[in-house]
């Protein structure tokens, strides 16, 4: 939907990227939501490219379903840096993404990746999966 998004997109799907990823996020003190608790990350990995005039307009993140469960995070890693413009904005606040840095946020959060202005960003996306406390 060019109207809302003029990004590029790239989905693969990698178990050992996966694993690597999820390694290191489930060191960090991860909320529990709604009773559950993350469990892991999809498959599926998506990787989105912006360059010059490059924008995701504001929106919310819905949920991804996947063996059982569901997503309540959304997960993005940004891998480039050294580009103008591209912040990913909050209406309160804005985030300028570096490469290797890494943010986490309610999938029910107004959020766009504003218009690049010059370079090229690059963001792994991702969700974290929820599932049953095992107590």
């Amino acid at each position: 939907m060019p109207q809302i998004r003029n990004n590029d997109r790239a989905m693969f799907e990698d178990p050992v990227w996966v694993a690597r990823i999820w390694g290191r996020l489930r060191a960090l003190p991860l909320p529990e939501l709604d009773g559950q608790v993350p469990i892991g990350l999809p498959k599926a990995l998506r990787f989105y490219r912006y360059r010059p005039g490059q924008r995701f307009k504001m929106h919310k993140d819905g949920p991804w379903h996947e063996a059982g469960h569901t997503s309540k995070l959304t997960v993005l890693i940004y891998l480039t840096h050294g580009y103008q413009g591209g912040e990913t904005d909050f209406r309160e606040f804005a985030i300028h993404g570096e490469a290797g840095m890494g943010l986490l946020f309610v999938h029910d959060t107004w959020h766009e990746g504003a218009n690049l202005v010059e370079g090229t960003k690059y963001v792994l996306r991702s969700d974290l999966l929820y599932g049953p406390s095992v107590s």
